[in-house]
């Protein structure tokens, strides 16, 4: 019986010393395995984080150049007046369209000669309303006086704003808009600053070089509209 009870001994001591140098070598190799996971979800992170800094990078370089572009199209169009709702003609020549400019510009007491025009074009839209015709002055000089003196014209002729009338065109009344020329991004914009003006009775909301400005009563300080950010922060004040 002693000996047999040895022998089944010996048989689980060689069992248990089996056993446990398995469970050590698998344990060993569940060590490197999440050794070597650990180490390339480590590589991932850092690869991950590389690319974040460089998408920021290139989102930044991307604001920089749309800015730097945005403020060259401002630049472009600094000595520029947007007429709306000038009526079209078949055929329609640069001089029909600066002798529109020319007339307004006598009526409203700014009278223009050929050589304070560089250029003048009418835009075309998708439906069918006349596009507006931009006309390009010499300097930004003359573009203000033209604009000072509409504004100046339409004050004192509440009655009988400038419209298509008074230029003695043969066609159905419509008002004639002149307002500077606006990129894009600043008449989207100037239209967002409107259509708050409009709904929170803001009564003035009005461009100058650019720039969207709003005053809700004459003898307020005015508010400058930089981003469309601002519009929503103006909403939740209210």
């Amino acid at each position: 019986m002693d000996e047999i009870k040895k022998q089944q001994d010996a048989r689980f001591a060689s069992l248990e010393s089996s056993i446990i140098q398995s469970l050590s070598v698998q344990n060993e190799e569940m060590k490197e395995s999440v050794m070597y996971l650990s180490s390339k979800y480590g590589d991932v992170l850092s690869n991950l984080k590389a690319l974040q800094q460089e998408s920021n990078y290139f989102k930044t370089q991307i604001k920089t150049l749309e800015a730097k572009l945005e403020q060259f199209a401002i630049n472009a169009r600094s000595s520029t007046i947007e007429l709306r709702n000038v009526p079209t003609s078949e055929p329609e020549t640069k001089e029909q369209l600066v002798e529109v400019a020319k007339k307004i510009g006598t009526l409203i007491q700014a009278p223009d000669e050929d050589s304070d025009i560089r250029d003048v074009i009418r835009m075309k839209l998708k439906n069918k309303e006349p596009g507006p015709v931009l006309v390009e002055f010499t300097s930004i000089i003359k573009r203000e006086r033209f604009l000072r003196a509409t504004r100046n014209y339409n004050k004192n002729n509440t009655g009988q704003r400038l419209s298509t009338s008074s230029l003695c065109i043969n066609r159905p009344t419509k008002h004639l808009f002149v307002s500077e020329s606006l990129t894009a991004p600043e008449r989207r914009l100037h239209y967002l600053a409107r259509m708050f003006a409009k709904d929170y009775n803001y009564e003035h909301c009005w461009t100058s070089f650019g720039k969207v400005y709003l005053k809700r009563r004459s003898n307020e300080t005015h508010l400058r509209i930089s981003c469309e950010e601002d519009i929503e922060k103006l909403k939740k004040t209210k």
